[in-house]
């Protein structure tokens, strides 16, 4: 008996031309990423094209922009992988139109366009502002340590350094003594013109290594001057009572500490503590907004703490925003006089724990008069704010608002999304933080535009049901009205 299946025929090519609408669901994400790609301003991206009709034609910004969006979302970002999901992938077929771009081109537009992306970033803002997704109530400002792209068993100590330099110049010197000697038997033998005074192979790779070696001990060793010079900066603006110890930091004099590391690989990336080990990347920065989740500022550091953080990101929040947020969230780890002084200066209001003190004690604390709080020092004001009703309340919305933001960004074990950086040099690094900030951006401002159409089809929905049901709507359609 025959069963009734339905025809299966892949290889039959179409009679009729293929709507490319038609692929895909109306709720689609490549569908939204085409209708948000739409809606940005190009015209700085364009403006890096020849506009004289010379050479061959360029791939359309908006089709390489959407396809790396697109990538993002599906957790793709090698340039390689994205060729390869233009290929495979449904959407990315239909937001690249059938056009396969070639990886080298994908990686090309993200290099020549690298200003525009951190416009990109603002854009993004913008939009979201628009929408009324950022009234910048409370907005939270974190950091976390992305790895980079270089491994951290490339990162050498000074103290391995000097050694190795040590042990190589030795080498060296060894071999090129043998060299001489070999060379004036040579000449004995064969005459002074022969080429017997070429340097071997290894010789030559000693000595590409020694170089690299003098390069990595010269950069910790400008990086412990630089550290020293600001040390003498701060201990010249405090008071004599206030300084630390009584010994002047004298740049001249500075070297590098033992445990002080070089990377080889990617010099510009720091070895830095994460939550649950150490990596060799970066330290990324955001500021989000609490009611939303947008990301309204965003940068990349590779200092492994985030004391010198809080003042530029809130600079640039007000840059992005066209207005200082209402108040500012930030942990211990941002803490510093400094920065509360300038905050108090320019009139911000900050929720910055000095300590993990506030957190231990766990009495709420009765406000205090503005006289009171004149007699504490500016630590003890920040701790007794924070053990008030109204402090815990409002430190409250840091937790979560800032802390869900990267792990959305991170995703899950089983669904790694963006996890390190892919690229060498500290402003590829702060390009691909801008791009990925974007699409957090992107995807908060698709998802509250469905909402909200959601909410309007049920408002319409639930008017056209009150309207069925009243006593004059039955009427009419009893009267054939």
């Amino acid at each position: 008996m025959a069963h009734g299946y339905q025809n299966y025929s892949p290889e039959q090519g179409y009679l009729l031309p293929v709507n490319p609408l038609d692929w895909l669901p109306s709720d689609s994400l490549a569908f939204q990423v085409y209708e948000i790609v739409g809606e940005f301003d190009l015209t700085f991206v364009h403006a890096a094209y020849s506009a004289d009709g010379r050479g061959a034609p360029a791939f359309a910004p908006q089709m390489l922009l959407g396809v790396l969006l697109y990538g993002h979302y599906k957790g793709v970002h090698s340039s390689r992988a994205v060729k390869r999901l233009c290929i495979e992938d449904l959407g990315a077929r239909f937001l690249t139109g059938g056009i396969v771009p070639d990886h080298r081109s994908i990686h090309l537009f993200k290099v020549r366009h690298q200003d525009s992306i951190k416009e990109l970033f603002k854009f993004s803002v913008h939009l979201c502002k628009a929408a009324g997704m950022t009234p910048l109530d409370h907005v939270a400002v974190d950091g976390s340590k992305f790895p980079g792209a270089a491994s951290k068993d490339s990162s050498v100590t000074y103290v391995r350094i000097v050694d190795e330099e040590a042990r190589l110049t030795a080498e060296i010197d060894a071999v090129l003594a043998q060299g001489f000697e070999a060379d004036a038997a040579e000449d004995a033998q064969w005459g002074a013109d022969h080429d017997g005074f070429s340097l071997p192979d290894h010789l030559k790779n000693r000595q590409d290594r020694l170089a690299e070696l003098r390069k990595g001990k010269a950069e910790l060793e400008s990086r412990a001057r630089d550290r020293e010079t600001a040390r003498k900066e701060e201990w010249d603006k405090t008071a004599p009572k206030d300084r630390p110890h009584r010994k002047t930091p004298d740049p001249e004099t500075a070297v590098p500490e033992p445990d002080d590391r070089y990377n080889f690989v990617d010099s510009e990336s720091r070895m830095m503590k994460g939550r649950r080990q150490y990596v060799q990347g970066y330290n990324a920065q955001v500021s989000v907004d609490s009611a939303h989740q947008v990301i309204v500022a965003c940068g990349i550091t590779n200092d492994c703490t985030d004391y010198e953080q809080l003042i530029p990101m809130v600079a640039q929040t007000a840059a992005n925003m066209g207005k200082r947020p209402a108040q500012t969230l930030a942990d211990s780890g941002y803490y510093t006089n400094r920065a509360m002084l300038a905050l108090e200066e320019s009139e911000l209001d900050a929720l910055v724990p000095p300590d993990n003190k506030w957190q231990r004690d766990k009495t709420i604390s009765p406000p205090l008069t503005e006289a009171e709080q004149e007699e504490l020092n500016r630590r003890d004001r920040m701790h007794h704010r924070l053990t008030t009703e109204q402090g815990r309340a409002d430190y409250g919305y840091r937790m979560k608002t800032v802390e869900p933001v990267f792990a959305q960004i991170k995703g899950s074990p089983g669904n790694p999304l963006f996890t390190r950086f892919l690229r060498y040099g500290i402003k590829r690094a702060d390009v691909d933080w801008h791009f990925t900030c974007m699409a957090h951006n992107l995807r908060k401002l698709i998802r509250f535009r469905a909402k909200k159409e959601d909410e309007n089809k049920e408002t319409v929905h639930k008017a056209s049901r009150r309207v069925r049901k009243s006593p004059k709507f039955k009427n009419m359609v009893i009267e054939g009205i």
